[in-house]
């Protein structure tokens, strides 16, 4: 068994005098490679500088630099997780009959992936990561691969799979780290991330259903061994949202409104001032501000916070009797992004295609609700209940009532693939 802790500076390809490219791929034994190669000479195949092969009877065998060169200021100190990962993974690819390379370079981009294949006419990258990523280096490197139209798959360690501490077994913390690495199937409607255990050779689907907080979302996750599955396809379970989780989603709705108004900073807090000037308060929001869509996760502020603004914007043209158009709820969410008052949380979505699918979303919602009148253009439905703001905090009874009421709906058309 590896020992993951221990982090080296390593390559696996190298070229020999003749330009043959040798890959360490882990199929024979130390002393195979050592008998094989006792008398060839290796180069790296990005600077060309000579390279030492080093077989031991812990580390896995790689290559290295004789000498401290340039090239080894672009080698990332790799852990022997990544080295194994590295070595699994490019055996379940060339098992599908894929041509395969490995740590291609990429000198215009300054950097290198771990795999590299091309399906169809197709060219992917392959990035294992186990070690921390800025934000910065990631955006960079997937930025990189887009330019050349190469399609980057990050496939993250079993290691970094989140630890829950909450009660709710699907209850889980996602850090800045994880939360860059979310993709979205669109066929499914569903965000997932991708992790790996190589011991194990399987893949962990983890979905995040809804974020209740900046970094706490409801989750789901499936495991499959991955010599089952074809590159690159990762059958994504279904995900639907429970009258559990809507549990959960309340209290953080809750939890929310209490952090807003202790912590507030009154009129430095943008939200909070929008809505001092317009006389209204966070603490009587209506029970319909806050609700589970099923692109909210294109936002990185949970619904409580975007679902506000678009309140504000709705009360105030209902105050002058005028309706408000999808393309002004749009177009308030975009302005606020622009000005940093809210954040798209994938960093792919550059068109805001996400952030204005919740939105829609949303409003569609509030129409099934009998929230909204309207079919281009929406107007307060006045004869709902709900509607009106409420002059006191909400009692738990009447809170219960609204879920009892509106919760099955809510939940059909979170569910409902759109």
């Amino acid at each position: 068994m590896y020992n993951n802790s221990k982090e080296v500076l390593t390559i696996l390809v190298a070229k020999t005098e003749k330009g043959k490219v040798i890959f360490l791929d882990g199929t024979h034994s130390p002393h195979v490679i050592r008998t094989r190669f006792a008398n060839t000479s290796f180069y790296c195949p990005q600077c060309n500088e000579k390279l030492q092969l080093k077989v031991g009877s812990i580390k896995i065998p790689h290559f290295a630099h004789v000498t401290k060169s340039l090239c080894d200021s672009y080698s990332e100190p790799e852990t022997k997780e990544h080295l194994l990962a590295k070595y699994k993974l490019y055996r379940w690819l060339k098992t599908q009959g894929w041509d395969v390379s490995v740590e291609k370079p990429y000198p215009d981009l300054g950097q290198r992936s771990d795999l590299s294949t091309v399906l169809n006419g197709q060219e992917f990258a392959v990035e294992f990561q186990c070690s921390s990523l800025s934000y910065g280096q990631y955006r960079k490197r997937t930025e990189g691969y887009y330019k050349r139209n190469i399609i980057p798959l990050w496939i993250l360690a079993a290691s970094k799979f989140p630890n829950g501490k909450s009660r709710f077994s699907h209850k889980l913390p996602l850090s800045s780290f994880h939360q860059q690495f979310i993709r979205y199937s669109s066929s499914l409607g569903q965000y997932f991330l991708i992790f790996y255990n190589a011991e194990k050779e399987s893949i962990i689907l983890l979905q995040p259903i809804i974020a209740i907080s900046k970094n706490s979302f409801l989750t789901m996750h499936s495991e499959t061994r991955v010599f089952s599955l074809t590159f690159p396809h990762f059958p994504l379970p279904s995900i639907s949202l429970s009258s559990i989780d809507l549990k959960i989603f309340i209290q953080a709705r809750k939890k929310w409104q209490e952090n807003r108004i202790i912590y507030g900073k009154g009129n430095k807090d943008f939200l909070l001032s929008e809505f001092y000037q317009n006389q209204l308060f966070i603490h009587l929001l209506p029970l319909w501000v806050g609700l589970p869509v099923r692109h909210a996760l294109a936002i990185k502020e949970p619904v409580f916070e975007w679902q506000a603004y678009l309140y504000l914007l709705l009360i105030r043209n209902d105050r002058t009797n005028r309706a408000v158009s999808l393309k002004q709820l749009k177009d308030l969410i975009s302005r606020l992004i622009k000005t940093n008052k809210i954040s798209r949380r994938l960093m792919h979505d550059t068109s805001n295609e996400g952030v204005l699918k919740a939105v829609e979303e949303y409003i569609l919602l509030l129409k099934k609700l009998a929230i909204l009148d309207g079919q281009s253009e929406f107007k307060l439905n006045q004869e709902n209940p709900f509607v009106k703001q409420p002059s006191t905090p909400y009692k738990e009874n009447e809170v219960e009532e609204f879920w009892r009421i509106k919760g099955k709906e809510i939940i059909h058309q979170f569910n409902e693939r759109q």
